[in-house]
């Protein structure tokens, strides 16, 4: 069935033994209760016949050659007006690969359903129109008898390639797999593995007689890091980037003896043991234990109300350095404010 068939339309042009009603009642089962209700692409049997001939164009062949091949009645005429929705306007024009379907035929008999033999030539046809172009002699004919519940052959074909594509993505995909993991660990580990390295630091510095000491590296960001057991300290910087800003991240991380070491090799001063950080809010602590002094304070707020917090916490020797650093008197131990 194609879009626009109706039953009565395909008897017509069919010629069914009884019309519409004899093609229904043959092909109910498929069609179901309702005659008007076809769906496109439903296969029907004719009345009286035990299976449906369908026969696939190949390169050269012609209506006429078809026709003459399969015995159809009326000649290629008939063969045309059954296929035209799949032809065309052109009856000469029938692509190879084209799926044709037998008007009134039944399965083929074994005479033509096989090659003719060497030195005959297959069944009378009935004279072709001049202008048509049937007229030259057909090749063997091969129909192809598919009964209703079959599947054609290029659907075979396609579930078949699918099912490949398929099967190889299922053994492709752990490999992929595999090689992403392995990607991804050699991306997060190797900027540190290939900067990390000895600085361009003269070379006539000693290096610590406790372990490698000091270790200085390119990097995308500011990184440092210390190892308490190897009594190392890595830092990772961007090529260019300024001191202070290294040594402001220095100051949460290294102990007093690489941080002055640190400040030493960039060549700024060590301003230990005050520890000034970025905060949403100003904090001022104090550890008795190492005499180290942490202020986090907001970006750009005033000097002096970090140094009002610092008055309630810090000695006088790192209140006196904190105002140093913030370039404000110190006015320790009373201020205004």
């Amino acid at each position: 069935m194609q879009p626009g068939d109706t039953l009565s339309g395909i008897a017509g042009r069919l010629d069914v033994r009884g019309g519409w009603p004899a093609l229904y009642a043959a092909n109910r089962p498929v069609i179901g209760p309702d005659p008007d209700v076809i769906d496109p692409g439903t296969v029907l049997v004719l009345p009286g016949s035990v299976a449906l001939t369908r026969y696939t164009v190949e390169a050269g062949d012609t209506l006429s050659g078809i026709a003459a091949g399969l015995a159809v009645r009326g000649g290629w005429r008939p063969l045309y007006a059954a296929n035209r929705r799949v032809i065309g306007s052109d009856p000469d024009a029938i692509r190879p690969g084209t799926v044709l379907t037998v008007p009134g035929q039944a399965a083929p008999s074994p005479a033509t359903s096989r090659p003719a033999p060497a030195g005959t030539q297959p069944a009378p046809a009935p004279a072709p129109t001049p202008g048509h172009g049937h007229g030259h002699h057909p090749r063997p004919i091969r129909p192809s008898t598919q009964a209703a519940g079959g599947l054609p052959s290029w659907l075979k074909t396609v579930l078949l390639a699918a099912g490949l594509v398929i099967g190889v993505a299922f053994l492709v995909e752990p490999v992929l797999m595999a090689w992403r993991r392995l990607r991804a660990a050699h991306r997060a580990a190797g900027p540190a593995a290939r900067n990390l390295g000895p600085s361009p630091a003269p070379a006539s510095r000693p290096p610590s007689p406790a372990g490698p000491g000091l270790l200085v590296a390119d990097y995308h960001r500011i990184v440092v890091s210390y190892d308490e057991r190897e009594d190392t300290a890595c830092v990772l910087r961007p090529p260019g980037e300024a001191p202070s800003a290294i040594m402001t991240v220095a100051r949460l991380i290294l102990p007093e003896s690489r941080y002055a070491e640190l400040a030493g090799r960039l060549g700024v001063p060590a301003t230990w043991p005050i520890v000034v950080a970025d905060y949403d809010r100003v904090v001022v602590t104090s550890s008795k234990h190492d005499d180290m002094a942490y202020v986090l304070r907001p970006p750009g707020e005033d000097p002096r109300a970090v140094l009002r917090a610092a008055r309630l916490v810090l000695p006088e020797g790192a209140y006196a350095e904190l105002a140093d650093q913030l370039g404000v008197p110190a006015g320790w131990p009373l201020g205004q404010g």
